[in-house]
């Protein structure tokens, strides 16, 4: 916990994992952001003191560069990031893939802000949390369920986490209407969703 900073990070190419959680002395990770497309998982929740700087510049790439991600990263805040598209309260979105013309879709980015339902810490591990990808438009509703199989520490505290589906696990073409739907179990509470559509090195709409 009296962490404050770590050597710079962008010549570890084959780091595959980043638990820093609870370090709330720790402002900012020097070389991440070289990181971003090779490693699997980062976890920083309780790292109360990062800047507002470093948090939104990692979590800008990772949702252009996250798609080799197994699990996403997890961060201390409580709102959805500006440039995620579509938002909504509670666990579900709703929306309808756009056409972008001269751009293929790479896939599109997930985001919850979430806490624990009580004022206690919990810990948890096994199937949870739970992300489906519903597709309401083809002839027989496709749905894509994926399983993080990670341990997480969850607090009273809202925390954010950003996660990717690459364009092949999902079969989503210009206007399917699709809605995701996070399950964190019944102790955690999603109070936000968003989704972003990722189009060949650029964010839809920026």
């Amino acid at each position: 916990m009296a962490l404050e900073r770590l050597p710079n990070l962008s010549n570890f190419l084959h780091m595959e994992a980043l638990y820093l959680s609870n370090c709330n002395k720790l402002a900012e990770i020097l070389g991440l952001d070289k990181l971003l497309n090779f490693i699997s998982e980062i976890q920083m929740e309780r790292c109360s003191n990062l800047t507002n700087n470093f948090k939104q510049s990692i979590l800008q790439e990772w949702t252009l560069s996250g798609f080799r991600s197994l699990y996403g990263i997890f961060l201390p805040d409580n709102d959805i990031p500006d440039w995620f598209t579509y938002k909504d309260e509670g666990r579900s979105i709703c929306f309808e893939v756009p056409r972008i013309i001269d751009h293929n879709m790479e896939g599109f980015a997930v985001c919850t802000v979430h806490s624990s339902c009580d004022n206690g810490e919990i810990w948890y591990a096994g199937d949870l949390p739970i992300i489906s990808v519903l597709n309401k438009t083809k002839s027989t509703t496709y749905q894509n369920e994926r399983r993080f199989n990670i341990t997480l520490e969850i607090s009273h505290e809202d925390h954010i986490w950003i996660f990717n589906f690459d364009k092949y696990e999902v079969n989503l073409e210009a206007g399917d209407e699709v809605e995701v739907i996070a399950d964190f179990g019944p102790e955690i509470d999603v109070k936000k969703i968003g989704v972003r559509l990722v189009y060949t090195g650029i964010l839809m709409g920026k």
